[in-house]
């Protein structure tokens, strides 16, 4: 029997009808694909924007001294950041005082500085940020650092603070006792700062350690020790003299300075503190070393309280004096934003990135 074959093919309601489902298909799908294609370039913005923060951010730190005074007008010297306006930043605010304290931002347009981004970069000094900046600080000229060692002190105290009051923590919570007060334990910290120098083939190798000791933290007659980050570690070929920078926190310091086997020379050790304020009267540094050693202090000279002596207490008649200064820019706080072209002056236009560093001047 022949079978019947059928060619009506689709009605037209029922083409209206699968083109109608296809669309509510489709278009969520687009929105999709639109949505995602917007996304990944606004991420790859963000990315190149990055970049760019971290690049500038790095060159910034890089430059040896950031802020300086321009004398470019002799009847009007000012404290601005010469490097940004060499690369055709402008500066669009600046409260820069005399002596360099303060703030100022700086405005990188995106065709003026040869970038798709424009960036903008604030540079402060303030010593509300930075309260280094308002400490009177010695006069020392003339270091070269190809031949003396800066070790400054940025922080070792509150790192052995922290470390005792967590094994006093830990052991009165194990013996069901009441953990001494953050000033008890103040009051038991020593410190040591050790000066160790070695030959080291044609190399002096120079480290300047610091470690705290603290009593009672674990019972009576204990005593913890805790092992600092040093505040320098040097090779030098030539050694002429190490600047050891510190605040004081106890009624006395120790300073050692091993010299070994090999060395030919003696270095002027200058030892500085950075800021009188909390410093006793009674106040000893006590060195312990070689007696060739010639010191160099601020401790009990110029009126300012305490002694540098022996390592019995016996004050050194030969620590000369060093001179005082007035505060001076030490530290600056650099901020990176980087925005769309066009669009880093546009009141409430959101930064696509920003970056936040401190420099030391």
């Amino acid at each position: 029997m022949k079978r019947k074959q059928n060619n009506a093919g689709f009605s037209l309601v029922e083409v209206i009808l699968s083109m109608a489902i296809l669309a509510i298909i489709s278009i969520p799908l687009l929105n999709y694909f639109s949505n995602s294609m917007r996304y990944n370039a606004m991420m790859a913005d963000k990315q190149h924007a990055t970049v760019l923060a971290q690049e500038v951010l790095e060159e910034l730190k890089n430059e040896t001294t950031l802020v300086q005074l321009d004398t470019t007008n002799p009847l009007s010297p000012r404290y601005t950041v010469p490097y940004l306006l060499t690369r055709h930043y402008s500066e669009e605010s600046s409260t820069f005082d005399a002596s360099g304290i303060g703030n100022a931002v700086f405005y990188g347009r995106a065709d003026l500085i040869g970038e798709g981004y424009d960036v903008v970069v604030n540079v402060g000094t303030d010593t509300t940020s930075n309260p280094e900046n308002a400490t009177q600080v010695p006069q020392i000229s003339g270091i070269d650092d190809t031949r003396d060692v800066l070790a400054m002190e940025s922080g070792q105290y509150q790192e052995a603070l922290v470390q005792f009051k967590a094994v006093n923590a830990a052991y009165e919570s194990a013996s069901g006792g009441t953990p001494l007060s953050e000033d008890a334990i103040k009051g038991r910290m020593k410190r040591t700062i050790g000066i160790d120098i070695q030959l080291n083939g044609a190399y002096y190798r120079v480290k300047v350690n610091c470690s705290y000791s603290c009593a009672d933290l674990q019972g009576t007659g204990s005593m913890d020790t805790y092992d600092c980050a040093p505040f320098a570690e040097q090779q030098l070929q030539e050694l002429r003299s190490i600047y050891l920078l510190y605040y004081v926190n106890q009624d006395t310091d120790r300073v050692e300075m091993n010299i070994g086997g090999g060395v030919t020379v003696t270095p002027d050790l200058y030892v500085i503190c950075q800021d009188f304020t909390s410093v006793d009267a009674a106040y000893q540094c006590r060195f312990c070393g070689s007696s060739s050693v010639q010191i160099y202090t601020n401790v009990g000279k110029n009126s300012n309280p305490g002694q540098v002596t022996d390592e019995y207490g016996l004050g050194l008649s030969g620590a000369k004096e060093i001179i005082r200064k007035e505060a001076e820019i030490r530290k600056a706080n650099i901020e990176v934003k980087v925005y769309k072209k066009g669009k880093a002056l546009t009141p409430g236009e959101e930064p696509y990135i920003t970056v936040n560093t401190a420099k030391g001047e």
